[in-house]
């Protein structure tokens, strides 16, 4: 086997057939290359062979380079050299030969081997991809050994709700907030340990419905594979745990059935030992049901029908017949005989062994005890019905009916003899709308043509409607004469029943699908409007405070009283920011900008923010992460944000002269980073509580520290969404706060950025946005507009004034000198987005930048879209509209615009 294996990867280091015969093609086009440029390469006949191993090696493999290597070095041999032969003594043409060869092969060992590992590259995709399509199962993915989940099926985005796009990259329990039967631990390690486990789990829905699933895990290891793949199937359960009561009252009524049936009913084991018996039968035998468990069929049959008996018994567990159907005598329990008519059915396991019999028992000792005659035609003609069957029937070659069983007056309301004696009624009692079918169904039968079962309606003696299945096969006897049709109808009417149901209730949740989406788009519209409304009102104020407080022409109290202003519209704005977080949270539709970034970055800028504060606050702040230069990938602004509010948190409750502290370290796979304070504590009992939405910890808290009680509530779901974790930890009131912080380790430590995400933006405005400028101010909000135009104007730039669309279109075209656009997205005759493609369209390539109340990802990724090269979000300041300037015009030096955000200016 070692001998094979190594055959195998030998064969893939030399490489594809194919490549052989493009190492052949490669070298001929060289020679026909250095045939057709004798000039050129006379002094160097190797330099056009180069390109044809370099093309065979790269292409083919190892094998395929050294093929061309070698034939390039002959072809130039016998037709470029002039001294053919290899004359290795002569120094210049020897040392040629072997740098060309020494090339070639090294040249073709390096591209062996990078086309080995690409090719148990996609072997190894090749691999799962194969194990997704072979199966038949829609709802499976596939996880990481950390349950991050790396393929995600069509059918688990049908069953949860999620997108391939919201799953891959994510915890499996956590996206599905899955509940396990045992510990997750012991579950794995039984993964690892057999390589497959299998359970029930409850998942909850992108909507928050729990899905109950029976879950197959199994491990895949491909060739070469590190760590194996982790494959789960989840078979939904949900409908079948609903009716699982359902099917215990049938379960009830089949017993009740059981034991009432008008016919006897004997189960017996694969020794035809008794195993169950209904009432029918112990009536009909004289014993108790316990007396009847355990005695053999041999037994109970008639000495001088034992032999029959056992005979046709071995026939049927051999697998000789698929059914018995005969008659007998019984012993009674006094001694007596009574005939019985018996049919019996094998019971088998997958491989066709015969586990147990079960069969019905008709007392016939009436019919035995009539006429010979009268035996002989029932016994051609008369079948018991299949305990499986409802209404039987047997039809003539001539389509009149023999034999109808007596189930069929519960189903039509007609004796059994009516139909004997009228073969007409049954095409009459069929629904007129449904004659047809049964008319072409039933012709096929008589011509001894085997059907498929068909379905149509019968109305009753006494008027109901009512469906029935009806089934029915041509019947030959042993010399292969056409006997006529058996055949059987079923009431499926309850099945019918159930059926329209289901349509139904599968047309209402598809509405109600709909009815959800419509109000999600809604929801999304209202929250965008909600934004806009709130934020619009605010830019005036706080760009007329900000304005105002730094003019210098006011005394120390209007300046205190202008930076209150524009502080608490800026609490007011975060307070909009925060609401609007929580709902992208719980809707799943916050969306990360991660990267490689440096920790100790991040926090440095979450203490410049909070410099001020802690001013106010009068608090020592205490740092130690400087030493922590590990790197991690998250979006700079968002991680930001986790360590803005913690900070925030500690000095609200933080008394004067207090400390805070912040530190990080590294703890393997992962940095932690910790703020500490000396303030008012949390209850223990509280400690669970803190990162839901809208909670505060002590009812008086709110009132007395103000707030909503949502900053840790989008800490904790931005740390998660970072594949981290936030916990609490305090002695109780007055002893202080912790809050720890922990994130996994960038596996690359080489950080693309600082983490700062303003720095590049603060360098831009360092240089200035280049001097006076001639800016075209399209807003119809008229404070705004009014506002901004004396900032501008102040900053020494040149503003023309426009309030829709069509007056910035006609200022345009007047003066198509503007350096800058700086526009509202929406306008009363259109939106902003719609004024710049209409300039672009004009020819006019003047650079834009966006102002507007709509702050969320979709409304960013459409303004960038538009040609937007900045999206500042309402209300801002004139340092972040100058910070854009300043960075689009740096841009446009450097190379192609990005979308900055308000966050970056």
């Amino acid at each position: 086997m070692s001998g094979l294996r190594g055959g195998r990867k030998a064969a893939k280091w030399l490489g594809p057939p194919w490549g052989y015969a493009l190492a052949l093609a490669a070298t001929a086009v060289a020679v026909l290359l250095r045939w057709g440029l004798p000039g050129v390469l006379a002094n160097t006949p190797y330099l056009a062979f180069y390109p044809a191993v370099v093309v065979s090696a790269g292409l083919g493999g190892l094998g395929p380079g050294i093929v061309a290597t070698v034939v390039s070095a002959v072809c130039v041999d016998l037709f470029f050299d002039e001294a053919p032969g290899f004359d290795l003594g002569d120094p210049v043409s020897a040392s040629r030969v072997l740098i060309f060869v020494l090339g070639g092969v090294g040249t073709s060992l390096i591209a062996g081997v990078k086309w080995s590992i690409q090719e148990r590259e996609r072997r190894q995709a090749r691999e799962l991809e194969e194990l997704v399509e072979l199966t038949d199962l829609g709802q499976l993915f596939i996880c990481d050994e950390q349950s991050r989940i790396t393929r995600w099926s069509a059918g688990c985005a049908e069953l949860y709700g999620f997108t391939s796009e919201q799953a891959v990259g994510r915890v499996s329990y956590e996206l599905l907030r899955a509940q396990f039967p045992r510990p997750l631990a012991e579950i794995q390690a039984a993964l690892y340990r057999d390589g497959r486990w299998e359970g029930e789990i409850i998942h909850h829905r992108s909507d928050g419905r729990p899905v109950t699933v029976v879950a197959v895990w199994a491990l895949h290891r491909g060739e070469g594979r590190a760590a194996p793949a982790i494959l789960k199937v989840n078979i939904d359960v949900t409908e079948q745990k609903r009716i699982q009561a359902s099917l215990r009252e049938n379960e009830q009524r089949l017993q009740a059935s059981f034991d009432n049936a008008a016919l006897g009913i004997l189960e017996v084991d694969e020794q035809d030992r008794v195993i169950t018996a209904n009432r029918r039968v112990c009536e009909l035998l004289g014993y108790a049901r316990e007396e009847l468990i355990g005695l053999s069929v041999h037994e109970l049959t008639a000495p001088e029908d034992r032999s029959l008996s056992d005979q046709l018994n071995a026939e049927l567990h051999a697998g000789a017949r698929e059914r018995l159907d005969y008659d007998k005598r019984y012993l009674r329990r006094d001694g007596s005989r009574v005939w019985v008519h018996v049919t019996v059915s094998s019971i088998r396991d997958e491989q066709g062994r015969h586990l147990r019999s079960i069969g019905t028992v008709e007392d016939i000792s009436q019919r035995k005890a009539a006429e010979e005659a009268l035996r002989d035609s029932e016994r051609k003609y008369r079948t018991v019905a299949d305990h499986t069957y409802h209404w039987e029937f047997w039809l003539a070659p001539d389509g009149r009916f023999l034999y109808n069983s007596p189930s069929c007056r519960e189903i039509t309301g007609y004796e059994p003899e009516a139909f004997v004696a009228d073969p007409d009624l049954l095409p009459r009692i069929i629904h007129p709308e449904d004659r047809p079918a049964y008319r072409d169904h039933r012709g096929e039968a008589l011509e001894g043509c085997a059907t498929d079962e068909v379905e149509f309606r019968i109305v009753r003696r006494d008027g109901a409607v009512r469906w029935v299945g009806h089934a029915c096969q041509p019947v030959y006897d042993v010399d292969g004469k056409y006997l006529g049709i058996r055949g059987s109808n079923r009431d499926i009417t309850e099945q019918k029943r159930v059926e329209h149901e289901l349509a139904a209730a599968k047309l209402s949740a598809e509405r109600a699908k709909a009815a959800a989406e419509r109000a999600n788009k809604a929801k999304d519209h209202f929250l965008a409007v909600l934004s806009h409304e709130l934020r619009t009102p605010l830019t005036p104020v706080l760009a007329a405070a900000s304005m105002l407080e730094g003019s210098g022409e006011f005394d120390a109290e209007t300046r205190e009283s202008l930076d209150i202003i524009a502080r608490n519209v800026k609490l007011q704005v975060r307070l909009i920011d925060d609401l609007l977080d929580v709902s992208r949270i719980t809707r799943g539709k916050l969306q990360l900008k991660r990267r490689p970034v440096e920790l100790r970055g991040i926090l440095r800028r979450a203490v410049e923010v909070c410099g001020p504060d802690l001013t106010a606050a009068q608090v020592h702040l205490d740092l130690d992460f400087e030493n922590a230069s590990q790197v991690v990938e998250a979006d700079p602004a968002r991680l930001q944000q986790v360590f803005w509010n913690l900070l925030k948190n500690a000095i609200k409750f933080t008394p004067p002269s207090g400390r805070i502290g912040v530190r990080a370290w590294g703890e393997g796979s992962q940095v932690a980073v910790e703020v500490c304070d000396t303030g008012i504590g949390i209850e223990p009992a509280l400690l669970t509580q803190i990162f839901e939405p809208f909670e505060q910890g002590e009812p008086g808290t709110t009132g007395k520290f103000g707030g909503l009680g949502l900053g840790l509530a989008i800490s904790k779901a931005l740390v998660q969404l970072h594949g981290g974790t936030i916990a609490a930890h305090s002695g109780g009131q007055n002893q202080g706060a912790t809050f720890t912080v922990r994130l996994p380790i960038h596996t690359d430590q080489q950080a693309t950025e600082p983490g700062d995400p303003a720095g590049s933006v603060g360098r831009a405005a360092d240089h200035g946005s280049g001097g006076r400028l001639r800016v075209l101010l399209v807003e119809d909000h008229s404070d705004t507009a009014r506002i901004l135009c004396r900032l501008l104007k102040r900053a020494g730039h040149e503003v023309a004034l426009a309030g829709d669309i069509a007056s910035a279109i006609s200022e345009a075209a007047q003066r198509r000198e503007f350096d800058l656009l700086i526009s509202d997205l929406g306008l009363p005759d259109g939106s902003g987005l719609d004024l710049l493609r209409e300039l672009r369209a004009r020819g006019n390539p003047i650079p834009a930048i966006a102002i507007t109340g709509y702050g969320q990802d979709e409304d960013l990724r459409r303004t960038r879209e538009a040609g937007f090269v900045a999206h500042l979000t309402k209300p801002i300041e004139l340092r972040q509209l100058e910070n854009a300037m300043a960075l689009l015009f740096e841009q446009r030096r450097d190379g192609p615009p990005r979308v900055c955000d308000a966050a970056e200016c």
